[in-house]
């Protein structure tokens, strides 16, 4: 009853986020997709360093149980990156689940072994995997996952076949079919995957169809389209709008999966893929040959010999246009070349007749005024060739500008990054030597058999809100020193009446914390939470209340505050 409410009162806000926003134009989503594949690899360095992070809590567990969890974390981020990986990762908690008998993890694990081993192109193996689970002898929630790795198990034996139309691809898609019925019938609407899963079954009736690509609508309108179900969400309400015959829905919706896909460094893209065969069949060769040749490395990557060997044959029609394509270019640029040179014949037969005509003109006596001719063709040359030094010499400026700005953002990059890690070495020195001051007064308490005392001092809340208070005061000292402008500029962006001042005491308040850690490039709400021990809905409701108080739009607050504070480099 608390999950559906909960879920309700997401989609209020999510509701009122969304309303009135603008539907993004097809060219502006290609354009944010473009950009997204020009940064590939500054895309997949976010990827690994969210991996090492995860590695790095996996390390630190204290029990199997905690490792599990830390693995189970760390296979979120895996599962469509690197098949490797993933296994490793499934093989050391599937050690992990024996040891303490855990049946239900240990068939949830053999079921994301058979997803890694499917994704990979092993269907043989993945299909014998799953082989003996009974799905009335699991949890609901395990029999939902159950259900979709075999829609997805027998989706790629389908595209394995090689078509629709063959006797085994029937047969394969018929399975598929199935699944997805039995998974509509256990998935509910609190379901982070309910639109998704109900999406497949929705496609060929109009009246469950309209509320659904509402709803997908909203939540993609309140997305940042950065998660694996803004991706599955929004292909899905591409291929509904496909069945409304609306084409431009259908691409805006594929688009937006892809933009997704890549932004979580997706390795296994059926978006992109798609998108790639829609631009080659609408002529747009050059996109159509980046998407799939982006494709085809994810692909290889992984590896997922199903996509790669799908690719195939829409790599080499691609290959096939750009060469027809570069054979017509060269055929035009033959053209041009002939006639370049009938106009060259021309100008030389015309030198020829005017070098006549100026012997003649000699003759005549106009020699100066053809001198005079001359002088004032140089000068019109000059006056052209000025102009263009001029033009050149502002493209350079504003070259020498933007390099300036970047050269600036480069070293307050570096300045803060140098602070901050000094400051991280200084409060884990900190730490150290306090746990093991800690550590000593329990040990002489201990051995004087002061359990009460040792006990008091465990069960005291101040000692938690003490190493806070010193924590966050530390925060605000270094962030103060790299920023001392911080708080006059924020507060330079608030009404008048609602300007933000920490109290006597305080060098930061909640709101100025929060937008300090904006400030540093942390802009995710749930980062921040974790950071300041609260919920993410307290920062969500501290961020609205501020930007609903500011002087300038609230849409462009986050991206000014970015911008704020003189950087100190005393």
């Amino acid at each position: 009853m608390k999950a559906t409410f909960l879920i309700i009162l997401i989609f209020a806000f999510a509701g009122l986020g969304s309303a009135g926003a603008p539907v993004p134009s097809t060219g502006a989503l290609l354009a944010r997709l473009d950009s997204l594949l020009a940064d590939r690899s500054g895309v997949e360095q976010r990827k690994l360093s969210r991996i090492a992070d995860l590695r790095n809590k996996r390390n630190t567990a204290r029990s199997d149980e905690e490792r599990y969890w830390a693995n189970d974390a760390l296979y979120g981020e895996l599962s469509t990156f690197s098949a490797d990986s993933a296994m490793a990762v499934i093989n050391e908690n599937m050690a992990i689940a024996r040891r303490l008998n855990k049946p239900e993890w240990l068939t949830r694990l053999a079921i994301r072994r058979s997803f890694v081993l499917a994704a990979e192109g092993l269907l043989s193996e993945a299909a014998e995997v799953v082989r003996d689970i009974n799905p009335a002898d699991i949890s609901p929630e395990l029999a939902k996952e159950y259900y979709r790795q075999m829609v997805y198990l027998y989706s790629h034996l389908g595209n394995y076949a090689g078509s629709y139309s063959s006797e085994e691809g029937q047969r394969y898609y018929a399975i598929e079919r199935t699944y997805k019925d039995s998974l509509a019938r256990v998935t509910e609407p609190a379901d982070p995957d309910y639109l998704w899963d109900t999406g497949w079954n929705s496609q060929g009736d109009y009246d469950e169809r309209r509320p659904l690509m509402s709803r997908i609508e909203e939540r993609l309108q309140a997305s940042g389209l950065n998660t694996p179900e803004d991706a599955k969400n929004a292909y899905i309400l591409g291929l509904l709008y496909k069945y409304e015959g609306d084409t431009d829905g259908y691409l805006r919706g594929v688009i937006m999966s892809a933009i997704a896909d890549v932004s979580i460094a997706n390795r296994d893209i059926a978006s992109l893929q798609e998108l790639a065969r829609y631009m080659y069949e609408q002529g747009d060769i050059e996109r159509a040959y980046a998407y799939a040749d982006y494709c085809l490395s994810a692909a290889i990557s992984y590896p997922n010999r199903v996509r790669s060997l799908s690719l195939m044959p829409l790599q080499r029609s691609i290959n096939a246009a750009a060469n027809a394509r570069l054979d017509d270019r060269n055929a035009s640029l033959t053209a041009v070349l002939v006639a370049l040179a009938v106009l060259v014949i021309g100008l030389v037969a015309t030198l020829l007749v005017i070098a006549r005509q100026k012997k003649q003109l000699h003759r005549r006596g106009c020699s100066l005024n053809e001198a005079n001719a001359s002088l004032a063709s140089k000068v019109g040359e000059l006056d052209a060739l000025q102009s263009r030094l001029a033009e050149a010499n502002e493209e350079l400026r504003l070259l020498n500008e933007r390099l300036t700005e970047k050269n600036d953002k480069l070293a307050e990059a570096n300045y803060v990054k140098e602070e901050y890690i000094g400051y991280v070495f200084t409060i884990c020195s900190q730490y150290i030597r306090k746990i093991d001051e800690f550590r000593r007064t329990v040990n002489r308490k201990l051995i004087a058999k002061q359990y009460s005392d040792i006990k008091q001092m465990t069960d005291a809340p101040s000692r938690m809100r003490d190493e806070l208070k010193d924590f966050y005061h530390n925060f605000d000292t270094i962030f103060l020193h790299i920023y001392p402008d911080f708080i006059d500029d924020f507060n330079t962006l608030m009404q008048p009446d609602h300007k933000i001042c920490p109290r006597e005491g305080e060098l930061l308040n909640t709101e100025l914390r929060i937008y300090a850690l904006v400030r540093l490039g942390i802009a995710d709400s749930v980062k921040i939470a974790e950071f300041l021990h609260c919920s993410p809905q307290t920062v969500y409701n501290n961020r609205f209340r501020v930007r609903s108080n500011a002087v300038i739009p609230r849409e462009q607050f986050a991206d000014t505050v970015r911008r704020l504070g003189r950087m100190s480099k005393s």
